[in-house]
């Protein structure tokens, strides 16, 4: 479920702070960073993917996408865990 006006820091929390990066493969074979999108209003994976479509549409041809939910640290780190591939469910 959505929740307006939830920090980042909340949702980390919560343990439910999830992101989509997007990327582009150059020519040369190494892969770009394209588009960054996390945010914090979603509680799973699948709603930052139907956030991300209702905003910036399907994925073309020739991006790949990885969704991943991030943790907290000591000291106000953070770490990525659980990255999966979501370049489908964006096309």
């Amino acid at each position: 479920m959505v929740k307006e006006g939830r920090s980042i820091a909340k949702a980390i929390a919560a343990g439910n702070y999830h992101q989509i990066t997007v990327y582009s493969t150059t020519e040369c074979g190494t892969r770009r960073i394209v588009r960054h999108y996390d945010p914090p209003a979603c509680e799973s994976l699948d709603e930052v993917v139907s956030c991300y479509r209702g905003l910036f549409g399907t994925l073309a041809e020739g991006f790949t996408a990885e969704g991943s939910r991030i943790a907290g640290g000591s000291i106000g780190g953070r770490f990525i865990q659980d990255v999966c591939d979501v370049t489908e469910r964006l096309r």
